[in-house]
């Protein structure tokens, strides 16, 4: 038969050996007994911890904004709430604490840590802050409506959010000596930087600063996630930048082109090999045969032509498209619009056309 003595001694152990978290409290909030795991945890000796108050432990910034909720113990109520505590070491914790008041004298404080859980949710919250920045500069550089100086300027906007400390963090990005800044934007010591490289050259940059000192993390008070990162964003401008330059150099040449085709004094017509319809014309063709521009587009080449030359032309076209000639010079015949032939000489050259 189990003596009082028997019963106080297994409480004790199960007291003691329990990996969570137990404390006794008195009304005030004041420690009057805490198991071994709580002493372990906190890295205080038993003596030391007994006589202190529980808001000794609280961060003192939680404690502020969220005051101990002993008041509503005593009224009966059952709380779980979560604490950030501070260990002897100076170590940072998180707990979730579990209060209920068990007699008219005592609090019963069962808490677990969750340093680690609540540390993987913030991880894993700051990979979907980045993703959603890499999503969102990736989707302003493909698009083809913005020039590479709205790219820059939208991309620079985006950035700071994506940070660890968003509040205190803003960005420039340097280009084509212009300069693209975030919102609230002030430089500083704390700076993290990758260079903007289009056709192997440094055109750029992207700077990202900290307005107040943060704690020392993998790259001063960054992280290497922030690292990579920086890194990938300045990749993605780089690849848009050096897309749009050379789709603007294409598009000054295709200017230039359109320009010499359309005020050249020789007649140009472009047609399908395939299709035999006209693609484009030049000015000169048509003032020369007398059609519209708008006539010619679309217009079989058979249609300016004696029935007697149908055949030619399209023994002409096979040959040109299936024996891989580059250039070719013949006479040929064809009709103005309003009737009157003329005799042609025709030098044809094969080419790409989009």
């Amino acid at each position: 038969m189990f003596k009082p003595q028997d019963y106080e001694r297994n409480y004790k152990a199960l007291f003691d050996q329990a990996s969570d978290i137990i404390a006794l409290t008195d009304l005030q909030g004041n420690i009057e007994d805490m198991n071994r795991g709580g002493c372990d945890f906190f890295w205080y000796k038993y003596n030391e911890i007994v006589g202190k108050n529980v808001q000794f432990f609280v961060e003192q910034e939680q404690l502020k904004n969220e005051p101990l909720t002993i008041p509503q113990l005593i009224e009966g109520e059952h709380i779980i709430k979560i604490r950030k505590v501070v260990k002897k070491n100076g170590q940072h914790a998180v707990l979730e604490v579990n209060s209920k008041r068990i007699s008219n004298n005592h609090i019963l404080l069962i808490a677990r840590d969750i340093t680690a859980v609540r540390q993987t949710e913030y991880n894993i919250n700051e990979r979907i802050k980045e993703l959603a920045c890499l999503y969102k500069i990736s989707e302003i550089a493909a698009n083809p409506n913005y020039s590479i100086q709205e790219v820059m300027k939208l991309s620079a906007e985006v950035i700071p959010a994506a940070w660890q400390y968003p509040q205190i963090t803003s960005a420039v990005i340097m280009f084509d000596n212009n300069s693209y800044k975030s919102a609230n934007f002030a430089e500083s010591k704390w700076l993290q930087q990758a260079d903007i490289v289009v056709n192997e050259s440094v055109q750029g940059r992207i700077k990202v600063f900290y307005s107040e000192q943060m704690p020392d993390m993998d790259e001063g008070p960054f992280l290497k996630e922030e690292r990579k990162l920086i890194d990938a964003i300045a990749g993605i401008l780089s690849t848009s930048a050096e897309r749009k330059k050379a789709l603007q150099k294409l598009k000054i040449s295709e200017e230039k082109y359109r320009y010499l085709f359309d005020n050249s004094p020789a007649i140009s017509i472009i047609w399908g090999l395939e299709t035999l319809t006209i693609l484009q014309v030049s000015n000169q063709a048509i003032n020369t045969y007398g059609y519209s521009r708008e006539e010619f587009i679309g217009m079989s080449v058979l249609q300016y032509r004696p029935k007697e030359d149908h055949e030619a032309i399209l023994n002409f076209a096979k040959h040109m498209l299936y024996d891989d000639v580059p250039k070719e010079s013949r006479v040929w015949r064809h009709f103005k619009k309003n009737g009157e032939m003329m005799y042609m000489e025709i030098t044809s050259h094969m080419m790409e056309y989009e």
